[in-house]
């Protein structure tokens, strides 16, 4: 039964897909057809702004990344200098 009902849910999710993507298309023909440049500057805008958050995403992501394996790096030392201290650093 939970592989119809998961026939099911694809169907509605490719269903729902569908028409989102058929309302978009709407609604970039509405705007084309009251401003040409207006549309075009959605369409570039569609694909410029995914790209730009991936990259940006990857830029911060980075740092972020290395600031964090420092804290961790910094907080085990700690952990092991309070050890052979007998427990009592903070």
């Amino acid at each position: 039964m939970s592989s119809t009902k998961d026939d099911a849910a694809s169907g509605s999710m490719l269903k729902d897909l569908s028409l989102a993507i058929d309302s978009f298309k709407g609604l970039l023909e509405m705007i084309y057809a009251k401003s040409a440049y207006l549309g075009h500057f959605c369409v570039i805008m569609i694909i410029v702004c995914p790209a730009y958050a991936i990259y940006t995403w990857g830029k911060i992501g980075k740092p972020e990344r290395a600031a964090d394996e420092k804290a961790e790096k910094a907080f085990k030392k700690k952990l092991a200098k309070g050890k052979k201290s007998g427990g009592k650093g903070k």
